[in-house]
């Protein structure tokens, strides 16, 4: 979850936005929820604003900000409802995109609307790069947008709740980092600060969170973290500051908690009690003393993410939102969203998980079916270790490593079972036991180098002839022989720094064939400019570290690999399926392709496909060119071999999906979702 807003008039009615999973509506204070946009264009949620002076009006800003995957979570723009969530009008602005080759569209991180006249809105956004993004204004409730601020990515726009003149905001990893203020209702914008003797750090700022006190409009605090060179530098918190004139003069905290940990670059939150400005909440931490408070101004902290009854807030902290009087803190991370009702009472503070009700589970795409049985699945979801399905709606947890990743089910023996989890490369495991007990698991790595460069999601794939042959990439392919007992390297460095292996495959009819795909960027190490994805061929896999492979990507679009698909009655048909957008620097090839000489030559098979990335690709074993295909905006098929698309959208959100997997026997057609879960379809021949 990445948003949450609280109604003024009842602190029961609370509405949670997810990064991929849309928006949610409770009026119980979180016992029930349910889903208010699953049928708009994007259910990527970086911002829910309600106008203070009509409620029921409530604006979801489109395009969660991580920046760790800044490109991930694009949005289109703003939606409008004038009902409490039960209708929606499209507010598009200059935030749709595509905007580049990477960015379907801009990222709105924070909306802020006039206290008494709901026409006037600012909105803090990342929209391609630093020329484009900052803060926007509109005064037409949302129809057209000028950009009163730039100089980097806006990442906090606030509104002063008495003098809507009175406008903050925080620019964030560019060359106009630091605090600004308003005192015409955001047309003009000023540093709060004095550079001079204000006491805010000007070098190496990354993001900056930025909070008003709404009893004193005077009152700031400020958390800035040091600028991340990558994702793998310690880029702690730089420090944390208040003002008490408005922003004209700073002062540290001497004393703040380092609450954001090596999770500074992307996760640093803070919020101030409304009617009590010496009461201020911040977080943000991966991991451990994920939540702290202070409860005089800032000279001393506490940490208070653990619960009275052993419950503990889970980590990577994104919102805070407290009700109107303050009774009611609800709060958004990685695992969903909590509750507490005793915000400013003595630590332990008692907390309540929120979740009960709320289907946003991000799965990755290795998503297994028992062969015999539907009833029996798995999955890797985000932020959660492998689960369970059995044929129940509440999947069973726990099962091995998080977060989630691939799944492996061997055909023959079903009982024996792999996972490679992400982001750890070293988190490969095996059983022969079944799902369960945990400790019947054992580490399958032997032989990876575990300093080779990895994407977050990393291929691995099992041979359709020989179960124990499986294939792993790093940015180098691996094959066991011996069901992950050892593996070997079959493969030289296949992408190039910084890029990695993105897919692997191979089919039944010649599993010495083995196709490979790259992606430009890199979970671990430098990431400089994306560089093309490319795709590599072999037809002698079974030489093992004698491997050879020759590059087949001639005619592809200059994009990152997906996945390959090749055709189970002949390994020299496959397909390939690309990210990102075309219509840039010349690219105006689609997201699928076909080759039938095994990769020498490749067509162009997107026809109608929109222009949105293929994350997964299934080829119909009972009918003949008939494809699925799992996207950024849903699941599409052809008949005819990718002359004519249709989207599948049948009681389907309008959701990202990242896996697809048929269960031939019965043919049901799985769709593991990255914000609304596990969905199926029944496939008639």
């Amino acid at each position: 979850m990445t948003a949450v807003a609280v109604d003024p008039r009842n602190s029961d009615v609370v509405y949670g936005g997810s990064s991929g999973g849309g928006v949610w509506k409770t009026t119980d204070g979180g016992l029930r929820w349910r889903p208010l946009t699953d049928t708009l264009s994007s259910l990527s949620v970086g911002a829910i604003a309600l106008d203070p002076s009509a409620p029921d009006v409530v604006y979801v800003g489109t395009g969660f900000l991580e920046h760790a995957s800044p490109n991930l979570y694009y949005g289109v723009g703003i939606f409008k409802s004038t009902d409490g969530g039960e209708t929606w009008t499209h507010l598009p602005g200059p935030f749709v995109g595509p905007l580049n080759r990477e960015q379907g569209g801009a990222n709105i991180t924070a909306v802020a609307v006039h206290p008494t006249n709901g026409r006037i809105m600012l909105a803090a956004v990342r929209a391609g790069n630093a020329s484009t993004s900052g803060i926007y204004r509109s005064a037409d409730g949302g129809t057209s947008w000028t950009r009163v601020l730039s100089g980097g990515t806006g990442t906090a726009v606030m509104v002063a709740p008495e003098n809507g003149d009175v406008a903050y905001a925080a620019i964030s990893l560019g060359t106009g980092s630091g605090v600004y203020r308003s005192n015409n209702a955001g047309l003009s914008w000023t540093p709060a600060a004095d550079v001079a003797g204000a006491g805010l750090p000007t070098v190496n700022v990354g993001l900056i969170a930025l909070a008003m006190a709404p009893s004193n409009r005077l009152i700031l605090y400020t958390g800035i973290s040091k600028a991340a060179v990558s994702t793998t530098t310690e880029d702690r918190l730089l420090g944390m500051f208040k003002s008490t004139d408005g922003g004209r003069s700073w002062m540290p905290l001497p004393n703040a908690p380092q609450y954001c940990g090596t999770a500074c670059w992307r996760r640093n939150v803070v919020q101030v009690h409304p009617t009590n400005p010496d009461v201020v909440y911040v977080g943000g931490r991966l991991a451990g003393n994920r939540l702290h408070r202070t409860l005089d101004g800032g000279n001393t902290w506490a940490e208070v993410s653990r619960s009275t009854d052993g419950l503990e807030l889970f980590s990577d902290l994104t919102g805070l939102a407290f009700s109107r009087d303050g009774s009611h803190l609800y709060v958004t991370n990685d695992g969903g969203i909590f509750r507490t009702t005793s915000s400013t009472a003595a630590a332990p503070l008692k907390w309540e998980n929120l979740n009960t009700t709320i289907d946003v589970t991000g799965f990755s795409r290795g998503l297994a079916i028992h062969p015999t049985d539907v009833a029996i699945a798995f999955g890797g979801p985000q932020e959660g270790s492998v689960a369970r399905y059995a044929g129940q709606l509440s999947w069973q947890g726990g099962i091995i490593c998080g977060d989630g990743g691939a799944v492996l089910l061997d055909p023959q023996v079903p009982n024996t079972m792999y996972a490679a989890c992400q982001p750890d490369l070293t988190a490969i495991f095996r059983t022969m036991s079944g799902p369960v007990p945990r400790s019947a698991w054992m580490p399958a790595q032997n032989g990876i180098n575990t300093e080779d460069r990895y994407a977050i999601f990393r291929p691995f794939v099992m041979d359709p002839t020989n179960p124990r042959r499986l294939y792993f990439g790093t940015f180098r392919v691996y094959q066991t022989n011996d069901g992950a007992n050892s593996w070997v390297a079959i493969s030289a460095d296949l992408a190039g720094v910084p890029a990695t292996l993105s897919a692997i495959a191979l089919g039944p009819n010649n599993p010495n064939m083995v196709y490979v795909g790259t992606t430009g960027l890199s979970f671990r190490g430098p990431n400089p400019a994306p560089v093309a994805g490319t795709v590599f061929v072999t037809t002698n896999a079974d030489a093992g570290a004698g491997a050879e492979w020759t590059r087949r990507d001639s005619g592809l679009p200059a994009r990152s690999v997906t996945q390959i698909a090749v055709d189970p009655r002949d390994s020299r048909t496959a397909y390939v399926a690309f990210s990102g957008f075309s219509g840039f620097s010349g690219d105006s090839l689609g997201h699928l392709f076909k080759t039938t000489d095994g990769g020498f030559t490749w067509i162009d098979v997107s026809s109608t496909l929109p222009n949105v990335p293929v994350n997964d690709i299934l080829l119909d074993e009972d009918l003949a060119e008939t494809i699925y295909v799992a996207t950024d905006s849903g699941v599409f098929a052809t008949t005819d071999g990718g002359g004519n698309w249709t989207q599948m959208s049948s009681g389907l959100p309008h959701v990202m999906v990242m896996g697809l997997k048929m269960h031939r026997p019965s043919r049901t057609l799985r769709a593991a979702t990255y914000g609304r879960g596990m969905w199926e379809l029944h496939v008639p021949k």
